[in-house]
């Protein structure tokens, strides 16, 4: 059975207001590192920690972000021969694309705003990947073309006043 791969991402993130500036890093792990099959459940956790120093925060809540999508990219060449005069053209057209296919949120902690102060918090999360998801793919030639299939995990903090 295809696998489906799910990368996740340490986040950094440094709020300079207020003073002094914010240290947050989330870092997310699944259960699975080497992969899940389409319809199984992934569990894992979202690893927050606050700097300490830091002012407590206010948050509007903590959630994971789950990002399933595609890239495409390549190119076609036309070669033309122009009868009679000397010499050939070459036209090339690029083509490519992104789609987000899968982008669900997932709220942790019970997803309510809340006060957050310095220290070390773990979010656990348990969802079910759908039974018709793509399994993970990366191809590429030695011409430039291109396509993937992936899937990422991010926690993220939701700050009161922040877009």
């Amino acid at each position: 059975m295809t696998k489906i791969t799910i990368s996740t991402l340490e986040y950094p993130i440094s709020i300079s207001i207020p003073s002094p500036p914010l240290l947050i890093t989330t870092f997310t792990q699944v259960s699975k590192p080497e992969g899940y099959v389409a319809g199984e459940t992934v569990t894992g956790a979202v690893a927050l920690n606050i700097a300490p120093g830091t002012h407590p925060i206010d948050t509007i809540g903590i959630q994971l972000e789950i990002k399933g999508f595609e890239k495409t990219y390549w190119t076609e060449t036309d070669s033309t021969n122009n009868n009679g005069s000397s010499g050939s053209s070459t036209n090339t057209r690029y083509y490519g694309g992104n789609v987000d296919f899968f982008k669900p949120v997932v709220p942790l902690g019970a997803g309510k705003p809340g006060q957050l102060g310095p220290g070390q918090y773990q979010f656990g999360f348990s969802f079910q990947l759908p039974p018709s998801l793509p399994p993970s793919l990366e191809i590429q030639d030695g011409g430039g073309d291109y396509c993937c299939v992936r899937y990422q995990l991010q926690g993220r903090v939701g700050k009161k006043g922040m877009l």
